[in-house]
């Protein structure tokens, strides 16, 4: 059985890491999916072309998330070519270098906060007259789990995503009487290429040696979560925030 059959979902940043993690593991269950970027759009072109080849539909657009026009551009194309979208995942972030806490100038707190929030926000308001008109839908934010277990360095990057949960239970609460269901997912060190190639083994396996389960995600675990969440299998659910770090954040280590 195919989970998300005749669903039609958007996911921002969809080229590679999770993002392409997230858009084959919705293609695998029968979605159509809208696959963003910002600079890589052979990246784009090649993901859209491997989820045709294997019987899915998939289509292609270039956002500025930052800029409400872009955004709503985008959403306008794709829904052109998919149809209107049922769910929407928001994945695009950024993280800068860190800084101590007392040397962070105030522009890498807004950087964050648009990178995560803003982008999100916008994406949500070009989506949602859609899903307001049909009475049903799911947006899945991504958050990360230093939200709850800060790592020394992050503040900018940790108060963008503690504003955007923030925002989604809100948004949660609002839209529930709508039909309409938001969850957030926060991966701890999920083993993306990215991951891989910015930190060591050795880090990667202090890191495990901390966690409950002793084992690092895979981004299709996470990507898995989103299925779900998004699936009718989750029908009934809003407002939920999963981890996805075995235990880590909710368990210590």
């Amino acid at each position: 059985m195919s989970l998300l059959a005749d669903k039609t979902i958007l996911i921002t940043a969809a080229t590679s890491g999770l993002g392409a993690a997230l858009t084959r593991a919705v293609a695998r269950q029968g979605a159509a999916v809208g696959i963003h970027y910002r600079n890589d759009s052979a990246g784009a072109v090649k993901l859209a072309a491997e989820i045709d080849m294997s019987g899915g539909r998939a289509a292609t657009a270039h956002a500025e998330l930052t800029d409400p026009g872009s955004v709503q551009q985008m959403v306008e194309e794709l829904t052109a070519k998919l149809g209107p979208f049922d769910a929407l995942v928001n994945n695009a972030s950024i993280y800068l270098p860190p800084k101590p806490a007392h040397s962070v100038p105030w522009e890498n707190y807004l950087a964050e906060i648009e990178g995560s929030l803003k982008t999100s926000v916008l994406c949500a308001q070009a989506v949602l007259p859609g899903m307001l008109e049909r009475g049903s839908g799911t947006i899945i934010n991504i958050v990360g789990t230093m939200v709850q277990r800060p790592a020394s360095g992050y503040s900018a990057h940790i108060a963008g995503k503690g504003a955007l949960l923030a925002w989604s239970r809100t948004l949660a609460k609002e839209l529930a009487p709508a039909g309409i269901r938001v969850h957030c997912i926060s991966p701890g060190m999920a083993l993306t290429p990215n991951v891989l190639a910015s930190t060591t083994e050795s880090e990667r396996e202090d890191l495990r040696r901390k966690t409950p389960s002793r084992a690092l995600a895979q981004p299709d675990e996470v990507a898995n979560l989103a299925v779900f969440l998004i699936s009718d299998l989750a029908a009934g659910e809003t407002g939920l925030h999963l981890n996805a770090d075995g235990g880590l954040a909710s368990l210590g280590g």
